[in-house]
């Protein structure tokens, strides 16, 4: 969302993108054809080889869109293969069983767990605080729980993972009892954290580098798409 704000914003024939070789589909056709046609070429390149980006960057400025990587949680048992990080439900649902327990009851953990149970599975999420979503705002969270009061999904609460088996969670609820919650596999989704490893590099080849989107700040798409928005216009 940032990469596609800022672009649309900023870029003229002529100008030069220089980018990550490893993106999703929908980008790479978004420089190739769409941008293409007006003009811009696209050189991609391996991020991870600084020599290949010296000899490839040509730029008065690098914007730096690199997002945010997953928070592992700290729980015995997590580096299980029966493990898996959110997002990796859409991506790899062969891996993903009928039955899946969800660590994290945040906006994130809430959401992954009502796609799962709208397509045939039964979930249950694990939230170590007294309420689910709680960093959702009102008008969603209500569509979204009354949607959950219609599926095989259900919450835990004030329940902390004390560790991964390797057929679910065992757990412990306030009052200090023990219980399973049998899963495969068993999700995570305790939050991201900005990835600004890059950003520091790409500052070493120009000094008008900027950073937009999670590699900020994790959030949401809307600010996403304001971070690269506004750095389209700072440049133009």
């Amino acid at each position: 969302a940032a990469i596609t704000a800022t672009a649309a914003a900023l870029l003229k024939s002529g100008d030069h993108i220089l980018s990550n070789r490893c993106l999703y589909g929908e980008t790479i056709e978004l420089f190739d054809f769409l941008f293409g046609k007006f003009g811009v070429e696209t050189t991609y390149v391996d991020m991870a080889d600084l020599n290949a980006i010296r000899e490839a960057v040509r730029p008065d400025t690098i914007i730096v869109a690199t997002g945010a990587d997953p928070i592992v949680p700290k729980i015995p048992g997590i580096d299980r293969t029966n493990c898996m990080y959110a997002t990796d439900v859409y991506y790899k649902p062969e891996k993903v069983g009928h039955k899946i327990a969800v660590i994290g009851g945040g906006l994130v953990g809430c959401e992954v767990g009502l796609h799962l149970a709208k397509t045939g599975h039964e979930v249950e999420v694990v939230e170590m605080l007294d309420g689910l979503a709680r960093d959702d705002q009102a008008i969603h969270k209500s569509g979204m729980m009354a949607l959950w009061n219609e599926l095989p999904i259900s919450a835990h609460l004030n329940t902390k993972v004390l560790e991964v088996l390797e057929n679910g969670l065992r757990c412990e609820n306030a009052q200090g009892e023990t219980f399973i919650v049998g899963a495969d596999p068993v999700v995570y989704c305790i939050g991201l954290r900005a990835n600004q490893s890059v950003y520091e590099e790409m500052r070493q080849l120009c000094h008008d580098t900027i950073c937009i989107g999670d590699c900020t700040t994790s959030g949401r798409i809307v600010d996403a798409v304001h971070d690269g928005w506004n750095a389209a216009i700072d440049i133009a």
